[in-house]
């Protein structure tokens, strides 16, 4: 404490230097904040590493859905289908020629070669079920309905494009490999008419896109935007159209901490301005004033040296920073401003009470670095480079420009002469204060947890509306469990996709499924069905062979009418592999549900996310190697569990660090207890207000209790601090100040519409408002410094 007073000392005569020093640091961090880059990403805000929740948020950012651009059409009653299918293809062409979306098409020549791709290799996509269908079909009846409807469709006018296909398949085989199809089309309910999907009313349509742009390029994402605007003015009118893809939610989520933080920091300083024109009425105060500036200034630009970049927010977190950091400069003014001499024995004796309560702070955002969620420790970080710069500039700098002022500062906040009035308030203090207690810990048990994802960013009513538009016109298309199917060769890859949608049959939603396991069938099984097509036709052949021929008599076909089948039946089925698939037209499909890293190959297949199935289907999915099942309503559970854990283990140790430093500095459990009162009363009313407003423990409730045990530990100390009753009402009269502006920092970021800015305001303006009065008042009762 001497080498601070020796500071004070040798500043004092030179404080040209103190002067020069500041204006290096603003210099140095200037010149590193004109690299200042924004990070935006929701990945800062997700566990890291090897986590399963890490693991599972990687794979849900491979579903299909989650990469398209998703625009839905919608045509009013006046409008054709015919027109809307026009104004959908011309649109899908505008966005095509931008040179950064391209359109998912869905020609008809490509069809065309996929279905005769399927043809050809009939015999190798039969599985079981359709084995019973044709073995059903195998009788006399059977056959003779079938040559009768070939026959009525030969008479009608497109019988002579069907005249082929009848001689190849007049059992209309074919239909149980084109059945296989509906499983690839990853919007069920709708029907592709000219290339288009459109809706079974003729009402929507719907196109499907991609963009190299990543989706957390923010200039990328307005970009986006603005072709899409651009694009979609040329509809006629009467056809509407509304984009959905998760640039949007990113240049949303952008432009929403953007605003917010010009809002957040401005209410913020005029609220502390305000406070110090009512409380500090002196030039001294402008010091005190730009202290958490250069704070601010200090951890953004080693936050962006260290990290690269600078999380939205992280840098949304400024104003809270700015309300911690300046009580350091608070609990210096007021005792420094009415003593002219003997000032560094003054800031000597201060350094005590404002390093243990800097230290307690410290270590409870220290807990923080060892999160699992990078957003949160480069939160910790940001926060300790600020409190640490802050407490240097309070003890080193702050005191050469603080000005003697004659007249006592604060001196009747909390006074009362009349010993029974002052009697009397105190038990109605006391009592007051023991009953918001009770009343706050009976909440508690209300509180819920909560790990959904879209509680993390802000969602405009506009993309809600989007959304529910989607859902009630094709789907839930963009919330299905996704099941990977991965193997070291495309084979293996197959193999186990095709046991996972035996699972999907056995379970009897195959037919709700997204798959490719119908058209993508390993080597292995190909020759399995190529064996049993080949037993199958010999033993039954003949008898096939016999009832055609009559058939065939009976409704006029010649002799060779069916030679093409009976060649099919008697040739062996020739195996194929997916790049044959490709080249046929499957390409567009295949590159949403197979896809490889060069070292592991995976096939995807999607099915409803159903709290039941997703359980079941789960158990069953564990037996086999290679496969795992990602489901988003889980994933949000399996969050907030990770969640809660981090909430438990954080608070659990940042307050035992806490109650550490403090044993050592007090070493009285009486002064701890007291010290911990504050923080004990602003967690109990932090977690009861939340309960009693609706709000779910979230991933930014942990830091909002990391805040109020810091600050409420600091209020603690200096309050229970020995001192006479001049710096006794100095300290309180800091306390009450660095109150409100911690308030008002809190306060401004609970105007913040983004929800993980709102969160942090809002929780940990509860436990402030709890902390402060109960050091001001509810401590000192238990004191002996009652009155001063």
């Amino acid at each position: 404490m001497r080498l601070l007073q020796r500071c004070y000392d040798y500043l004092a005569c030179r404080r040209w230097l103190a002067v020069l020093l500041l204006v290096v640091l603003v210099g140095c961090c200037a010149g590193v904040l004109t690299r200042l880059s924004v990070n935006n990403d929701i990945r800062t805000l997700l566990p890291d590493g090897d986590s399963q929740v890490a693991r599972e948020f990687e794979l849900l950012g491979q579903a299909p859905m989650s990469r398209k651009l998703v625009i839905q059409l919608h045509a009013d009653e006046q409008i054709s289908k015919a027109k809307l299918i026009e104004a959908t293809a011309a649109l899908g062409r505008r966005l095509d020629e931008s040179g950064q979306i391209k359109i998912d098409q869905f020609k008809q020549q490509q069809l065309m070669g996929l279905l005769g791709q399927l043809t050809d290799n009939l015999p190798l996509y039969l599985d079981e079920r359709d084995w019973q269908q044709i073995e059903a079909q195998l009788n006399a009846e059977a056959i003779d309905r079938a040559l009768a409807e070939d026959r009525l469709l030969l008479m009608q006018p497109q019988g002579m494009m069907a005249k082929q296909r009848i001689r190849q398949d007049p059992l209309d085989f074919q239909r149980l490999v084109l059945a296989k199809l509906s499983a690839l089309n990853p919007v069920p309910v709708a029907k592709i008419e000219q290339g288009q999907f459109v809706s079974s009313d003729g009402r929507n349509s719907l196109l499907l896109g991609e963009t190299a742009i990543p989706i957390t390029d923010v200039d990328g994402a307005r970009q986006i935007a603005e072709l899409f605007r651009a694009a979609r003015a040329g509809l006629p009118p009467g056809v509407s159209a509304e984009l959905l893809s998760g640039h949007l939610y990113t240049l949303e989520n952008a432009t929403t901490i953007q605003r917010d933080m010009r809002l957040v920091v401005s209410v913020s300083a005029v609220g502390m301005l305000l406070i110090f024109a009512i409380f500090l009425r002196s030039i001294s105060a402008i010091a005190v004033y730009l202290l958490p500036l250069l704070a601010l200034l200090v951890a953004t630009a080693a936050t962006q040296l260290v990290y690269g970049s600078i999380s939205g927010i992280t840098f949304g977190f400024g104003a809270v920073l700015l309300g911690i950091t300046i009580d350091y400069g608070l609990h210096v003014y007021f005792p420094l401003l009415r003593l002219k001499y003997y000032r560094g024995e003054r800031l000597a004796k201060l350094a005590r009470p404002m390093l243990t309560g800097g230290v307690t702070t410290l270590a409870a955002f220290g807990v923080l670095l060892g999160s699992v969620l990078p957003g949160q420790r480069q939160l910790a970080f940001f926060s300790i480079v600020g409190i640490v710069t802050a407490l240097l500039l309070a003890l080193c700098l702050l005191p050469q420009f603080i000005r003697h002022k004659p007249a006592t500062a604060g001196r009747r906040l909390i006074e009362e002469q009349d010993p029974l009035k002052r009697r009397r308030r105190n038990r109605l203090i006391l009592f007051c204060w023991l009953l918001v207690m009770v009343l706050a810990a009976s909440q508690i048990g209300k509180l819920r947890i909560s790990g959904e994802l879209r509680q993390l960013s802000y969602v405009p009513q506009a993309l809600q509306s989007a959304e529910q538009h989607l859902r009630d016109n094709w789907g839930d298309l963009r919330s299905s469990a996704l099941i990977f199917a991965s193997g070291a060769s495309w084979d293996e890859a197959f193999s186990r996709n095709q046991l996972v949608w035996q699972q999907l049959q056995a379970q009897g939603v195959a037919d709700q499924a997204v798959s490719m396991a119908p058209l993508l069938i390993s080597q292995q099984l190909q020759q399995q069905r190529a064996a049993r097509w080949a037993g199958f036709w010999a033993e039954h052949g003949e008898v096939t062979r016999t009832l055609l021929a009559e058939g065939a008599q009976k409704y006029g076909f010649s002799a060779t009418a069916f030679s093409p089948f009976e060649d099919l039946l008697l040739s062996p089925p020739q195996s194929f592999d997916w790049q044959q698939l490709q080249e046929a037209g499957l390409s567009d499909l295949m590159v949403n549900f197979a896809f490889t890293d060069g070292q592991r190959y995976q096939v995807l297949s999607l099915v409803p996310d159903k709290a039941e199935l997703v359980a079941a289907l789960g158990e069953r999915l564990k037996q086999i190697d290679g496969v795992e099942l990602v489901s988003q309503s889980r994933f949000g559970d399996q969050l907030a569990t990770e969640i809660f854990h981090d909430f438990k283990r954080f608070i659990g140790l940042s307050s035992l660090l806490v109650v550490l430093v403090l044993i050592l500095v007090l070493r009285s459990p009486v002064r701890l207890l007291l010290c911990l009162l504050p923080v004990i009363s602003g967690i109990l009313f932090m977690l009861g207000g939340m309960a009693w407003l609706g709000l779910p423990i979230n991933i930014f409730n942990v830091i909002a209790a990391i805040l109020v045990i810091g600050l409420g530990v600091d209020y603690g100390v200096f309050i229970v601090g020995k001192a006479d009753a001049e710096e006794d009402r100095a300290r309180r009269a800091a306390i009450l100040v660095s109150g409100l502006t911690t308030i008002a920092g809190f306060g401004a970021l609970a105007l913040a519409r983004h929800p993980a800015m709102n969160s942090i305001g809002v929780t940990v303006m509860l436990g402030i408002v709890a902390a402060v009065p109960t050091a001001v008042l509810v401590v000192p009762l238990f004191t002996g410094r009652r009155s001063r």
